[in-house]
């Protein structure tokens, strides 16, 4: 418990102290996001939060985790995480084109999925698959693991919600790690946690700083790893564990979720549309919720709350299989999608008549008020 305490400590301060530097360099070297129509601020702000985020994790990491039993495999992990963490900052300081990214994104996944780090070859029946050969589990597993950190790229987009989210996800994780005295993965899940609850007290609603793609990159390979493990731990033959699930799979996915289900969402829409899947646009969960009317911090819990949902949906659901807790999730989601969608269609149809009302009426003065002008004289 020692280790973990310290862990979330460290990590805390670190980001803590951190990260008032970094948004005095940041305007100092003149390095921020500008605001325009796509993005919802409206200053300036730096967008290098996550060298903070980053700084706090690893330290915690090399001076409060335990190696006396590394078969997680945590140097390949940090490996990975140096990685993803210049690929975010080079495109946080300079932009980098989001094929060179995703290449980036490639040779992560590949550093933890080659030497067995986050590698999977049983599916536990989701669509009917089981174990899979060798060389189809070592693709299915770098398509996951980019996926999951492109998720939490993509929901990085209001104040203060990517950090909210995966303080939740990670409140999951630790719980399970610790109750299977899982030291070490408990520990990681807490040294992220602590960094963005430091982090978060300057992200908060209005921003002074942004995580940037540096920090949502690197939370989305974190993710990826703890998922990873969550389901081996599971699947490891004679492994007795205190408290396990049955549907590990979806478990996994539903932790995760949010993220996850609005990019499957977000992707398929642009595709559809006949465009490229990296193409930025405002059809993502939040964008929806804000035109519903609510503001920033409201739009935020309202996605906190789903997480916290969805995760005791998930728990509810999982003595009976993967494919049922999984799908059953999914049409939740949908359902509920679709009334959002369909409310704030509604919402913006009923703007726009009211605003051609509104030109037709300042129409209508303005050519009484020139009449009157005109009998006037």
């Amino acid at each position: 418990m020692m280790e973990i305490t310290l862990g979330l400590l460290i990590a805390f301060i670190v980001t803590y102290y951190s990260i008032p530097i970094i948004i005095k360099v940041s305007y100092e070297k003149k390095l921020f996001d500008l605001p325009n129509e796509r993005k919802l601020h409206s200053n300036s702000i730096s967008t290098l939060g996550g060298i903070g985020i980053f700084a706090g994790i690893v330290c915690s990491f090399l001076l409060s985790v335990g190696f006396a039993d590394n078969s997680y495999g945590f140097q390949y992990l940090m490996a990975a995480c140096i990685v993803t963490f210049f690929i975010g900052l080079k495109d946080d300081i300079s932009n980098l084109s989001p094929y060179k990214k995703f290449l980036g994104h490639i040779l992560a996944a590949l550093i933890l999925v080659i030497p067995h780090c986050a590698y999977l070859n049983n599916y536990g029946g989701v669509l009917g698959i089981y174990e899979v050969p060798p060389l189809i589990a070592y693709i299915i597993s770098i398509v996951l693991i980019v996926l999951i950190i492109n998720a939490f790229n993509l929901i990085d987009g209001m104040d203060g919600l990517a950090a909210s989210v995966s303080i939740i996800a990670c409140i999951g994780f630790f719980i399970f790690f610790f109750l299977n005295q899982k030291t070490e993965l408990a520990a990681i899940s807490a040294i992220i946690t602590g960094a963005l609850l430091a982090f978060l007290i300057f992200n908060r609603h209005p921003a002074k700083i942004f995580m940037g793609d540096t920090g949502a990159l690197l939370l989305g390979l974190l993710f990826a790893y703890l998922a990873f493990a969550f389901i081996n731990i599971h699947l490891k033959e004679g492994a007795v564990l205190a408290y396990k699930f049955q549907s590990p799979h979806a478990m996994a996915f539903i932790l995760l979720f949010l993220p996850l289900f609005d990019t499957f969402r977000v992707f398929a829409i642009r595709i559809l549309k006949g465009g490229s899947p990296f193409e930025a646009d405002r059809n993502h969960l939040h964008h929806i919720i804000l035109r519903l009317g609510f503001g920033t911090q409201k739009t935020v819990f309202f996605m906190i709350s789903g997480a916290i949902l969805f995760t005791g949906a998930g728990i509810l659901l999982d003595k009976f299989g993967n494919n049922i807790a999984l799908f059953t999730t999914i049409g939740i989601a949908c359902s509920t999608m679709a009334v959002l969608v369909r409310k704030s269609g509604q919402i913006n149809k009923q703007k726009s008549i009211s605003g051609k009302e509104s030109k037709k009426q300042n129409g209508f003065i303005r050519i009484l008020n020139e009449s009157r002008r005109i009998v006037n004289k």
